[in-house]
């Protein structure tokens, strides 16, 4: 007698790796942003400390001035764009790389119709939540979205709360920072680029993970 559905045994795989997304599609972790510091200094560009500066400068110890000399640095180029993540604190809002003065900011390349994409935001994500737990809380991370996932953010947003940005056509920001896919920024909290991966995969390698930790330590102190 032949075998009765020959082809459950091949659709089995392909019916367990459904359920499974099915089970975590709404797992948007728990973290939550931290708050930027609005810098508050009257006698600008006189400073004390470098965050009473401007975003891209830092405070000159010898002449107490806020300049755009950051010691070989490159000011990260600014941007605002709108948040498309339903979970983000800030959906629907307009969100600036400036406006994160304060914070130690990751900025990730990605496209919200990658799965190893939202693999890579989950990672993110989770790394965040165990570097605050560490102490270490003024970090943040924002994800730019190609311009090619306009109207499909939602298939990224099942998986975290991070704000997902939508690039716009020509995608000015993706060109500004010259990035590819999975391509890692981390800026310091005065607006300094201290670290660029073109290719980085934190979800699936303990050393790329530690190489993007150890920018992260690098930029906060």
């Amino acid at each position: 007698m032949r075998s009765a559905r020959p082809w459950i045994r091949g659709a089995l795989p392909l019916f367990v790796m459904l359920a499974a997304c099915e089970a975590t599609s709404d797992s948007t972790g728990s973290w939550k942003p931290p708050i930027a510091v609005v810098p508050d200094n009257p006698s600008y560009p006189s400073c004390a400390a470098s965050m009473e500066c401007h975003w891209g400068e830092r405070c000159d110890g010898p002449s107490s001035t806020c300049t755009a000399d950051g010691a070989g640095l490159v000011a990260a180029p600014d941007f605002t764009l709108p948040d498309e993540d339903e979970h983000s604190a800030t959906y629907g809002q307009d969100v600036s790389l400036s406006a994160q003065h304060g914070l130690v900011t990751v900025i990730y390349f990605g496209l919200s119709t990658c799965p190893v994409c939202w693999q890579q935001v989950m990672r993110v994500q989770s790394t965040l939540e165990t570097l605050a737990d560490g102490g270490l809380g003024n970090v943040t991370a924002l994800v730019i979205d190609h311009e090619s996932g306009a109207g499909k953010v939602w298939e990224m947003a099942q998986y975290t709360r991070l704000p997902i940005l939508q690039d716009t056509a020509g995608s000015t920001v993706w060109n500004l920072f010259h990035a590819v896919k999975d391509t890692f920024v981390v800026v310091d909290p005065y607006g300094f680029v201290r670290a660029s991966f073109a290719t980085l995969y934190p979800f699936r390698s303990a050393a790329d993970l530690a190489r993007l930790e150890e920018a992260i330590r690098d930029a906060a102190k």
